[in-house]
């Protein structure tokens, strides 16, 4: 009898155990971005904005009496290395959902991962349409994206070059899946508008020395430049384009208009610098004001918009665990197709393709400052998916 007890307390122990370290186990939330090399800056600023949504989570009690804990893996900007790292967040540390990736060609490259794995992806900043086209009714059920894709924001963006930089443009894009899809995307909406593309040219991220493809564009007379490039590269080439003397407005796609990019080449070289994103600090709202207070407090410095699709998309994992209450990889993409949220990013509710519409961002750099100028809420335009449908089945 007396043996019998004892095991009987060990087996209740193990059990009180074991339901213990189950419940005080940890949500785990993976974060897959580039945290090294040209892009590193960005990647990690979206962890940063992670880590702030995951504190202010748990400060305010957890979900499902647990807390929230982000996990990274480092993409390098790389189709290759974005393929093994979300293989590694999901079989190494565990998680029941991923958020990233900055760069177009990473996501693109990790999505089926996510399929294979059966684990939902929320999308920080990559804006090529394929990502969508290819999601949802797409065929990839398990990938979200909350930010609008290039030739949506090219609607609003193309037209304003136009109209304030002239009617002769000249590109100047990073070769990869992002830089090409908004090359594509804005030379066929500044066209329609009665716009020129002089010349379209295309560099390497990473790539140091620009005075050639400049010096060749400085020599055409464009009325503007227009350039896709991240923060890193942005920098190079704004600081040759002053060195050689160019004169004519910049306008960017991607994420060069920031308090980082000011302090990295000086006021002077900024100023005037108008910029295309879903997100600027400065959007004039209780919501958005607030984050950005929050952010400074925590990290000392002004967001950029991957910090803020970063803080976004533990966000939205967390509100879907809310909805479907559990934190199983099925039960968050159930919660993310059910979603209906106001963010600091605009209304979240993703359509038959899992794509968020919200709005397009534009910002300028003046005296040194990063000023919002036009907020455009965006509703999808009819016909919008049939023509990726066709595209797909070519």
């Amino acid at each position: 009898m007396r043996k019998q007890l004892t095991v009987m307390t060990i087996l209740f122990l193990f059990v009180s155990f074991s339901s213990f370290v189950f419940a005080a186990d940890p949500i785990r939330i993976g974060y897959i971005g580039p945290l090294t090399g040209s892009v590193g800056l960005l990647g990690n600023e979206a962890m940063k904005g992670a880590t702030l949504a995951a504190e202010q989570i748990n400060a305010a009690g957890g979900l499902l009496g647990r807390q929230i804990k982000v996990y990274a893996a480092d993409d390098k900007c790389n189709p290759a290395e974005s393929v093994s790292a979300t293989r590694k967040i999901i079989t190494r540390d565990r998680v029941v959902a991923t958020i990233g990736h900055v760069c177009s060609s990473a996501t693109l490259a990790g999505m089926p991962i996510n399929k294979q794995q059966k684990i939902p992806h929320v999308v920080e900043t990559s804006t090529n349409p394929m990502i969508t086209a290819r999601a949802g009714k797409g065929g990839n059920k398990w990938l979200f994206r909350p930010n609008l894709p290039d030739d949506i924001n090219a609607m609003v963006f193309a037209k304003m070059i136009v109209e304030i930089g002239g009617p002769k443009s000249s590109y100047l894009m990073v070769n990869d899946d992002w830089g090409r899809g908004v090359a594509t995307s804005f030379k066929k909406v500044m066209e329609e508008h009665g716009g020129k593309v002089l010349s379209v040219d295309y560099y390497d991220e990473g790539e140091t020395n620009f005075m050639s493809v400049l010096t060749k564009i400085k020599g055409l007379k464009p009325t503007s430049l227009f350039v896709s490039a991240r923060t890193g590269s942005g920098v190079v080439i704004m600081k040759q384009f002053a060195e050689l003397g160019m004169k004519m407005p910049v306008f960017n796609q991607g994420d060069m208009v920031n308090e980082q990019f000011v302090k990295l080449v000086g006021k002077d070289v900024a100023e005037g610098l108008i910029g295309s994103e879903s997100w600027y600090p400065g959007i004039d709202r209780p919501m958005n004001k607030k984050f950005e207070q929050d952010y400074i407090a925590r990290w000392g410095y002004d967001p950029i918009e991957p910090s803020a699709y970063g803080y976004v998309g533990v966000q939205l994992i967390a509100e879907a665990i809310r909805i479907s209450k559990k934190a199983t990889p099925a039960a968050i993409r159930d919660g993310l197709e059910k979603m209906d949220m106001d963010t600091i990013s605009g209304h979240v509710k993703f359509d038959e393709h899992n794509q968020a519409w919200t709005w397009v961002v534009i910002a300028k750099i003046t005296d040194g400052k990063v000023k919002v100028v036009k907020e455009v809420q965006v509703d999808r335009p009819a016909g919008y998916w049939e023509k990726w449908e066709k595209k797909l089945k070519k």
